[in-house]
């Protein structure tokens, strides 16, 4: 199979694979505490993009919840990571970023295995899979450069979180307040999520003959209801493109 076949195959897989995490129909609602401390609030929904987002503090903690019921978001989110900008200058700058999981390389998936679960229902199973595989990578940019922190155990007190429920896929984000620069001036945060790649390693447009591909065909007939000859073109495409969202704030 050659290289451009194994990343289509496998990039509808996953997309097949967070089909059971629920329906692709977005609402707000209400977002559980990151921890007892901090307060509730409800999600903001960008329908542009197909996420909801939280930002909300304590004393000590600043918490940026990211979430989607949308399959094609959580493919995006989960293989190619979320990135927290925080914008001191109110020019949509990267003065500080946070982005995790890290992608060094887009890893194949193992289709044989995730094809066994999937036959066998294991849905838990299959969830876990992506989420072990994700590492503890953490990426920080600051002005003196970009380096890598670990999730568990890192003296900035930065921590991620990710989580499946019935109301689709959380990343949470909780960094401490004494960790940016300046909080009062922190003009607006961003949040970033570059979409799949080609195969040729850019963005854009799904590669020639890939709507015609008999073994693309094959593995969407693989999901209930559907027609192996009846290809969403249209959600690969949205798969393929970068999410860029600003939210101005003012932090005291």
């Amino acid at each position: 199979m050659n290289t451009k076949k194994t990343f289509i195959i496998g990039f509808i897989f996953l997309n097949l694979l967070l089909i059971s995490c629920g329906s692709s129909k977005q609402i707000a609602y209400s977002v559980t505490s990151y921890d007892q401390n901090k307060q509730s609030t409800s999600t903001v929904y960008d329908d542009t993009n197909k996420l909801g987002y939280t930002i909300t503090k304590d004393n000590s903690h600043l918490y940026v919840t990211v979430t989607t019921r949308d399959r094609g978001t959580q493919v995006k989110m989960l293989r190619n990571g979320v990135t927290i900008l925080f914008d001191n200058d109110g020019k949509k700058n990267n003065n500080i970023s946070v982005q995790y999981p890290v992608v060094k390389e887009n890893k194949p998936l193992d289709i044989e295995k995730i094809k066994k679960m999937r036959e066998q229902g294991n849905q838990q199973e299959m969830l876990q899979t992506i989420m072990t595989s994700l590492g503890t990578d953490i990426s920080i940019s600051e002005s003196e450069g970009d380096r890598i922190i670990n999730k568990e155990l890192n003296s900035e007190g930065i921590s991620v979180n990710h989580k499946i429920a019935l109301e689709g896929l959380y990343y949470t984000l909780k960094v401490p307040l004494s960790y940016i620069a300046s909080p009062s001036s922190t003009k607006s945060i961003g949040i970033s999520i570059k979409g799949m790649k080609k195969p040729d390693g850019s963005n854009g447009t799904l590669p020639m003959g890939a709507k015609s591909s008999g073994r693309i065909k094959r593995a969407l007939a693989m999901r209930g209801g559907m027609k192996g000859n009846n290809i969403d073109i249209n959600q690969l495409k949205e798969m393929l493109t970068n999410i860029n969202i600003w939210i101005p704030i003012k932090l005291k």
